[in-house]
């Protein structure tokens, strides 16, 4: 072979593989624009946007801590309530009601 042959061949191998990189370039950025989509929804979700008024998933978690921990605090009230009812009431019918 001679050197123009042998050139010409590299020259030959070297444009199908800068295709194909090409087209994996091409591939890889259309996964990338994909995921930005979806990571972009995933963060609709999670963060509240103030432009609609609607709140994400993280602060909307905090809340609901918060209200679970009134509410536990709520249920202690109630049952300190009901222990001295029971008590008031047993000494009105042991005592009282004779």
């Amino acid at each position: 072979m001679t050197n123009k042959e042998i050139l010409s061949e590299i020259l030959s191998v070297q444009k199908v593989q800068a295709e194909k990189q090409l087209q994996l370039a091409a591939d890889f950025s259309a996964y990338i624009n994909k995921t930005d989509l979806k990571f972009t929804e995933i963060l609709g979700y999670l963060e509240s946007n103030s432009k609609t008024n609607t709140k994400g998933v993280i602060e909307q978690q905090s809340i609901n801590t918060t209200d679970i921990a009134n509410f536990k605090t709520d249920k202690k009230v109630v049952y300190t309530i009901g222990v001295v009812g029971t008590i008031l009431v047993n000494f009105f019918f042991k005592y009282v009601w004779k």
